[in-house]
């Protein structure tokens, strides 16, 4: 699994906070060893990201996020050593972005401190470092700096470039055993090398429907949510026959964010709209809803109902 991220949400502009656990390498650490260990024991295999001060969408393939050693190694570091040291992840993968730690300035996918030194050698790494898609753009460089797997692949900077490096004596036949036995020891960790896959059964469908599953998500998600203003009227309580009428209003109300996607989706079963909700709850309320405008990047599509082409026909060319 592409997870979990542990980078910190430290920037409300982020654009991935989503996928992260907290602001704080301390719980977020915590939490990830967790999840980490949890997983594996089950035999599958964990990839932490991203390697290192990930923390931008705008310009994430070639921003150099520029720290000290202290923040570096209080703050950014912190969390992935915690899930190396105390629940031995499987896999780290390098993040799209430079950095400059004092030591060197680099991509992360080819950074020779960070990877080799650090994660490698000081924490003990035994794992695969693997880039992120489309994250490695050299050779010679990534193949020396720690990186472990270019994908995704076949193809990219390695491949064949790589084997005539090899050829050429620029990165040593001993660099490139050591990165198949990382690779070989993760297919034996997963089972999908010297011995049979650990079978990991689907959850029953009584785990997912349980009563007290099922209220125990609803209690987070009710905690997660931030009123910004309550004039007393909240809760609303469906057994007050005075509630005659609800206006519901903003795009989310019709079209709600459930989740972020990428590599932190999972399948939503119970999920609802507000609207659905509101109407199962108070069913004997008028409902007034009212979208207004997007929060989305693109505008809706139109409606074709309400449209005619240059044809005179309903709908749209």
């Amino acid at each position: 699994m592409l997870a979990p991220v542990v980078n910190l949400q430290r920037t409300p502009v982020g654009g991935r906070h989503f996928e992260c656990y907290s602001e704080d390498p301390l719980l977020t650490g915590a939490i990830a060893a967790s999840y980490v260990a949890a997983a594996q024991v089950e035999g599958v295999g964990m990839s932490v990201k991203h390697f290192i001060g990930n923390e931008s969408e705008t310009d994430r393939t070639t921003y150099i996020a520029k720290v000290s050693e202290r923040v570096l190694r209080e703050v950014y570091l912190a969390p992935f050593e915690t899930v190396v040291r105390e629940a031995n992840v499987w896999s780290v993968m390098a993040a799209y972005n430079g950095v400059d730690d004092g030591t060197g300035v680099a991509p992360a996918t080819e950074h020779d401190h960070l990877l080799n030194d650090v994660l490698k050698r000081e924490w003990g790494f035994d794992g695969v470092v693997v880039s992120d898609w489309l994250a490695a753009n050299s050779t010679v460089e990534s193949a020396l700096g720690g990186l472990d797997l270019v994908m995704p692949g076949p193809g990219g900077p390695w491949q064949d470039k790589l084997l005539q490096a090899v050829h050429d004596g620029l990165v040593a036949e001993s660099i490139i055993d050591d990165k198949v036995e990382r690779i070989l020891r993760l297919g034996e960790r997963v089972g999908a090398v010297g011995r049979v896959a650990h079978a990991v059964p689907d959850a029953p469908d009584a785990l997912h429907s349980a009563p007290e599953t099922r209220a125990l998500l609803r209690e987070t998600v009710a905690r997660s949510i931030v009123v910004l203003g309550n004039n007393g009227i909240l809760p609303l309580d469906p057994a007050r026959a005075a509630i005659g009428s609800i206006a519901l209003i903003g795009p989310a109300a019709v079209d709600p964010f459930v989740q972020g996607g990428g590599s932190a989706f999972v399948q939503a079963p119970y999920a609802s709209t507000p609207e659905a909700a509101i109407r199962d709850a108070f069913p004997h309320a008028r409902l007034r809803v009212e979208r207004g405008g997007t929060s989305r990047l693109h505008a809706p599509a139109i409606d074709p109902a309400v449209v005619t082409t240059p044809g005179a026909r309903r709908g749209t060319n």
